[in-house]
């Protein structure tokens, strides 16, 4: 006879659950906002970076 195997949820991950189901919306839209500035930050950095090494000359002027 096959057994029917019940998965119980552990108290961390009921915790978890109920955590991301009862979060207030604004700390989830805060912590959207803060990821979304941390990516715009971090690819403006590279941005920045990359134009400036465009910027240098290769090879001095010769005369």
């Amino acid at each position: 006879m096959a057994q029917i195997c019940q998965l119980e949820a552990s108290p961390a991950l009921a915790s978890s659950m109920s955590l991301n189901m009862d979060s207030d919306p604004l700390l989830v839209l805060l912590v959207i906002i803060i990821l979304a500035r941390f990516i715009l930050w971090s690819c403006l950095g590279t941005f920045v970076d990359y134009r400036l090494a465009r910027r240098r000359p290769s090879k001095p002027k010769q005369d």
